[in-house]
């Protein structure tokens, strides 16, 4: 579990207030939350802030200019 990555799914502060909200379900109250989290993770399948495509393979190209 890292923020840095899941903040590359798109998560925001408020969704760290539910995961917060998630773990003290399952360390406190010895809850079952595993439904409720799919349900919250399936808003967060499509990765941020990396190249795709044709990005990656101009970014690629300036980069093997430089070496």
């Amino acid at each position: 579990m890292g923020v840095s990555e899941m903040t590359r799914f798109g998560m925001e502060e408020e969704d760290f207030r539910q995961v917060a909200q998630f773990i003290k379900d399952v360390v406190v109250d010895g809850r079952d939350v595993r439904d409720e989290v799919a349900r919250c993770r399936t808003r967060f399948i499509d990765l941020h802030y990396c190249f795709t495509g044709s990005e990656f393979t101009e970014q690629l190209g300036d980069l093997h200019r430089f070496i």
